[in-house]
């Protein structure tokens, strides 16, 4: 509360502007030729940095010389900042440490017998805790990643004994190979881009529903519809049939987003924004957090490396099922009826993307 009260000093009474604060660390924004000199360091600081010091000193704060950096980038909280190319990124020593903890959690136990891999890892729940924070603070430059503790989240719920053994299993390994693999490539967040932007602004919007029987989604701009049946092998048979058109939904929705990137040509990052509509609450929430149970995480990993692979920014968003006619008719495969309802429809065939393969043990 004190240092936030010194905030609003500064930028509301001192006029300091740009100005945030986060725990004790102030930091902020500076034209790169705006310096002056400040004497107690005998040393040029940027203007702004130089105005909240001499508010520290007219309020008796102390503050030390090699506290007080500026540049570009700068490591603000662990992150590392680039007001200039407008990224957040972790500082490659932070994020080859994450990787090489994460590598911990990939080795596969070698048998003395046997000189290869062949038993699953094993390590204490307070570990799996500590992977789970490192990788939750990642997250602020790596957000598309959140799928990749989905299996983990699964796995340690429920366990409250620190040094109780976890084994790590295929899935959860296959995950974080996954994370490392992105982060290893990633050159952080861009600012430019936001998770949060109108609806109006969309370069493509499409509508998506699923039946018991197949899915569809329909392009209303270019009045084009596409069907397809369920895949026969999808069906994930330990689940009761009340619940598999989750699934469905989720993969209907997969299956768009995988259109979009197909289709549409280079684009610019400020014409790259979809939206996809579905009447299930359930899929917008699963596409609007990236948190799910395992049996779904195979597809949030395929819309993640479609989205970062593209560049695409997504919006999954709730629509009444009463607005949503032409893609329940298609996901039915009522072709003629979509017709008689929207006589210049073109429909085509479509075949969804097959990470049903991976699901072993639905």
């Amino acid at each position: 509360m004190f240092h936030s009260l010194i905030c609003w000093v500064a930028r509301k009474i001192k006029g300091i502007p740009l100005l945030q604060v986060y725990s004790d660390d102030f930091y902020g924004l500076n034209k790169a030729d705006d310096f002056t000199f400040y004497l107690p360091y005998k040393k040029h600081l940027p203007m702004n940095q130089y105005r909240l010091l001499c508010l520290w000193d007219e309020l008796g704060i102390p503050h030390k010389e090699k506290k007080q950096v500026s540049g570009a980038p700068l490591v603000i909280i662990g992150i590392e900042v680039d007001p200039n190319r407008l990224t957040f990124t972790l500082p490659a020593a932070s994020r080859d440490l994450l990787l090489s903890e994460i590598a911990k959690f990939c080795l596969r136990r070698l048998k003395k017998v046997r000189a290869k891999a062949t038993g699953s890892s094993s390590f204490p729940l307070k570990k799996w805790q500590r992977l789970a924070g490192w990788l939750n603070w990642s997250f602020n430059v790596y957000p598309h990643l959140r799928p990749c503790l989905n299996n983990v989240y699964h796995k340690i719920g429920g366990k409250e004994q620190g040094e109780e053994l976890i084994y790590v299993n295929n899935e959860i390994r296959a995950d974080l190979v996954w994370a490392a693999d992105h982060i290893s490539k990633s050159d952080g967040v861009h600012l430019i881009q936001s998770f949060y932007w109108p609806l109006e602004s969309a370069c493509l919007t499409i509508y998506c529903d699923a039946s018991l029987t197949g899915m569809g989604f329909w392009l209303p701009d270019e009045n084009v519809g596409y069907h397809s049946p369920i895949p026969p092998n999808f069906i994930p048979h330990n689940l009761p049939a009340r619940d598999w058109i989750l699934p469905y939904e989720t993969l209907c929705v997969l299956s768009a987003l995988q259109h979009a990137a197909d289709n549409l040509p280079m684009i610019r990052e400020s014409d790259s924004r979809i939206v996809i509509f579905t009447d299930s609450n359930n899929t917008v929430d699963i596409f609007s957090s990236m948190r799910c149970q395992p049996l779904y995480n195979p597809i949030l990993r395929h819309a993640t490396d479609i989205l970062l692979t593209s560049r695409l920014q997504l919006r999954v968003v709730h629509v009444p099922g009463e607005m949503n006619i032409m893609a329940d008719l298609l996901s039915r495969g009522q072709l003629m009826d979509a017709l008689t309802r929207n006589p210049n429809l073109t429909i085509h065939p479509f075949e969804p993307p097959p990470v049903w393969l991976g699901w072993t043990g639905c």
